[in-house]
């Protein structure tokens, strides 16, 4: 993805300004990206203790893989 955006959003003649302008985009959107998933791991950890819960999770997710995939497998 940063290769594709140094090869769109940078022109030759103002390289130096766009690559600024391209990191601080991707570092404005990346921060609070990792932050958000460091925290939603933090608290499921927290959830997924039982076994059983873990199982239930297992399976959900199972579930949600399978159906997203679906739409492939019949060609939509």
């Amino acid at each position: 993805m940063g290769v594709g955006a140094m090869a769109v959003y940078v022109r030759p003649d103002h390289a130096s300004a766009d690559i600024l302008v391209v990191t601080l985009v991707f570092g404005l959107v990346t921060v609070p990206a990792v932050v958000t998933w460091a925290a939603f791991g933090h608290v499921l950890r927290k959830a997924l203790r039982d076994p059983a819960k873990v199982r239930v999770f297992n399976i959900a997710m199972a579930l949600l893989l399978a159906a997203s995939a679906l739409p492939i497998a019949i060609g939509l």
